[in-house]
């Protein structure tokens, strides 16, 4: 059973941010319990507010994480350090000549991405879709400490709240190119990028049709396909 103050922490890591009535109607829980609590995380630094004007009725204030709150989820840069310089010192000089900085970057965090994929592909090679959407998120979670999926209406989506290869990557606003390349080479199908919203910058969202996947090979194929409007999540694993 998770503290009331863990639900608090996770619903603000998850959306981005916050009222006081959402989260006492996300949690169940009434009104004065989620204003005290916040109290306390505010006093923890844990949580902040920015008070938000609306276009009727008085502003309210909306909460989310601070530095301390967002570093309360596991954080793995030490890690992700040591892969990266290993990556750096297998580089042969032929594979980057010529390319830019953001080329080099990118070829980086590809490499990191397959070596991923490599390390699990072979456990998953034999699950149908659904099973295998499940086990990608319980693998991200692993990796990054907050990842859950849902099936929609359309198929499935995937989502990494604690994406820390995004951060490094400093492209806010476009798709993770890690998890892009991850998705598609273990589920062996096409995955789309849906955008998290303005209080949800820091949220890798993918949405994966149901649809023939392709021969398991640990490939990349494209994400083709358009999924403008599909269905929000509705949980079906949530992270611990």
């Amino acid at each position: 059973m998770h503290s009331t103050k863990s639900q608090i922490l996770a619903a603000l890591k998850r959306q981005g941010g916050c009222s006081v009535d959402e989260l006492a109607a996300a949690l169940g829980l009434a009104p004065m319990t989620v204003r005290q609590h916040l109290a306390t995380l505010e006093r923890d630094a844990l949580v902040g507010s920015t008070e938000e004007r609306q276009r009727l009725g008085r502003p309210h204030f909306v909460y989310t994480l601070t530095e301390k709150g967002e570093g309360s989820f596991h954080q793995h840069y030490d890690r992700i350090a040591l892969q990266l310089l290993d990556e750096v010192g297998r580089l042969d000089s032929a594979e980057i000549a010529g390319l830019s900085a953001e080329e080099k970057t990118a070829l980086l965090f590809d490499k990191l991405a397959d070596r991923f994929i490599a390390r699990h592909a072979a456990q998953l090679e034999r699950l149908p879709l659904s099973q295998r959407v499940a086990a990608v998120a319980e693998l991200l979670h692993a990796e990054s400490g907050f990842a859950e999926w849902a099936a929609t209406e359309r198929g499935f989506e995937i989502r990494d709240y604690n994406c820390f290869y995004r951060k490094l990557n400093g492209e806010d606003g476009a798709p993770c190119r890690w998890h892009e390349r991850v998705l598609s080479g273990l589920l062996a199908c096409a995955v789309h990028c849906e955008g998290g919203g303005p209080r949800a910058a820091h949220l890798c969202r993918f949405a994966v049709a149901k649809a023939e996947t392709q021969p398991f090979n640990g490939a990349h194929p494209l994400a083709t396909e358009s999924f403008a409007g599909y269905p929000a999540a509705h949980g079906e694993a949530a992270a611990s």
